[in-house]
């Protein structure tokens, strides 16, 4: 019975492990954010440039923020920046052009590197532990294949979408990070005023994240 007992153990030990490094790996994945000091709008009308972070431009997923849209639209047709009041119309036509700065978070030979450390270490941690309670559990490669393909099994059926999850938080986050450290010379008021709409943009690319 205790030599069972341990087979499950051991063979489930790797099932977690290797559903960890698979999480790991899909949550780490590297994606693609806005550089808002870099990013910058021109007016058609004048040819004037204005950056997004100096200007309170929030973009992601290379699309500005519905309500950074008809502020810059006043921009370049009164040269007001931010019209609180609403007492100019918004011009019913983009009237600028977008030079948008993308840049990569992370990358696929980190992501992999730190998701096989991690997995290696483990299957170590857990070598070490059988070798030194359980000697006698024999392993053979063909099981474990076996394992590694019902891992991925598992995680697809059950894992996927909390992962997904994660990653699309992450993907958020750094966005939004991005643009405040870009802004900040607003100051942490200003930035509060611009977070109410900024969130609701951000709850829609979201959404759209979790569907890839």
């Amino acid at each position: 019975m205790k030599k069972y007992l341990t087979a499950i153990l051991y063979y489930a030990s790797y099932l977690l492990l290797f559903l960890l490094f698979l999480e790991t790996f899909y949550i780490f994945q590297p994606f693609t954010i806005t550089n808002h000091d870099k990013s910058s709008i021109v007016c058609e009308k004048n040819n004037l440039s204005y950056e997004f972070g100096l200007n309170l431009i929030f973009a992601i997923d290379n699309k500005l923020d519905p309500q950074a849209d008809k502020n810059i639209r006043k921009l370049c047709e009164y040269s007001i920046i931010n019209d609180f009041q609403d007492t100019y119309k918004t011009p019913s036509r983009v009237n600028y052009f977008v030079d948008m700065i993308n840049e990569t978070d992370g990358s696929w030979g980190d992501t992999l590197l730190v998701s096989l450390a991690i997995l290696s270490l483990s299957i170590i941690f857990v070598e070490i532990c059988k070798n030194r309670f359980a000697k006698e559990q024999k392993t053979t490669i063909s099981i474990k294949f076996i394992i590694f393909g019902a891992g991925v099994i598992i995680f697809l059926l059950l894992l996927k979408n909390p992962s997904q999850k994660l990653f699309c938080n992450r993907v958020m986050a750094s966005n939004l990070a991005n643009f405040k450290k870009s802004a900040y010379g607003y100051g942490l008021q200003r930035l509060q005023l611009e977070e109410p709409h900024i969130q609701s943009f951000i709850q829609e690319v979201y959404l759209k994240c979790l569907k890839n």
